[in-house]
């Protein structure tokens, strides 16, 4: 079978996962794309489909989904409309990339008041996920073929997924608890064309890293960012998804494992 890729990527329309695309997209391979995200308009579509295909003629967006993570029964109706209306049998890869999220409140966990805005933020971060990896399991686990594809299922992660920052609580949790369901998820499928792979795209120049700068409460964990920016040290977000992209296709990693952008 001629290599044909699907990919599905959340938080699709700008930062770190308009990258994950742009790099799927620089393989030249036949890839079939569904873009995820609260933010799309029709000027923001045409334009993304135009510049991915400037990387390669051979990209097609299937499907584009306006959705708010944070508000479940959405979720779940939008995703499963999405996967019955795709016909993945003639695929060689599927690849599933969570990568939506929100920094939530960056203060002291003492100082924290806005709750509803902070259940809110969790859904998104936590109950989200879960939504669209159990129905998306569901999905790959009937087809017919399922031994003939090869699944990737991504979750973008953090340092943060494993080491505390002050300030920083509900992130922290947030990222911790995707890493923990994707180590679960590959206990309980074994499967040697079935993994997960936790990625940490590192320090990137995102829109999020302006955002850390601007409202990080905690003055040292703030002054880290800030020097890094200034610095130059902070990351390409396409270089960091061009290496995610390779460990994908690579398939060498260790279904369930935590993989940083410097780890060698």
């Amino acid at each position: 079978m001629t290599e044909k890729v699907l990919a599905l990527v959340t938080g699709a329309s700008r930062g770190f996962g308009l990258s994950i695309c742009e790099e799927f997209s620089k393989t030249n391979k036949n890839i079939d794309f569904v873009l995820f995200a609260f933010s799309f308009n029709d000027e923001k579509i045409q334009k993304i489909t135009s510049d991915l295909k400037s990387f390669n003629p051979n990209v097609n967006i299937l499907h584009v989904v306006n959705i708010d993570m944070s508000v479940i029964s959405q979720v779940e109706k939008e995703f499963q409309s999405l996967l019955d209306k795709i016909n993945m049998d003639n695929y060689t890869d599927v690849v599933f990339v969570n990568n939506h999220g929100s920094l939530s409140t960056l203060d002291l966990v003492e100082n924290l008041s806005e709750f509803k805005q902070i259940e809110s933020d969790i859904t998104l971060n936590t109950t989200s996920i879960v939504v669209t990896s159990s129905l998306f399991l569901r999905k790959i686990k009937s087809l017919t073929n399922f031994k003939d594809i090869r699944f990737s299922l991504v979750n973008v992660s953090s340092l943060c997924a494993i080491k505390p920052f002050q300030s920083w609580g509900i992130y922290c949790c947030g990222k911790a608890f995707r890493d923990m369901l994707y180590q679960n998820i590959a206990v309980e499928n074994p499967f040697e064309n079935l993994k997960t792979l936790n990625y940490a795209p590192g320090p990137m120049d995102t829109d999020m890293q302006k955002e850390i700068r601007e409202k990080c409460t905690h003055g040292p964990t703030k002054q880290v960012f800030i020097d890094m920016k200034e610095g130059g040290r902070l990351v390409n977000p396409n270089t960091s998804a061009a290496k995610l992209v390779k460990l994908v296709f690579d398939y060498k990693f260790t279904s369930g494992a935590h993989l940083d952008f410097f780890d060698q």
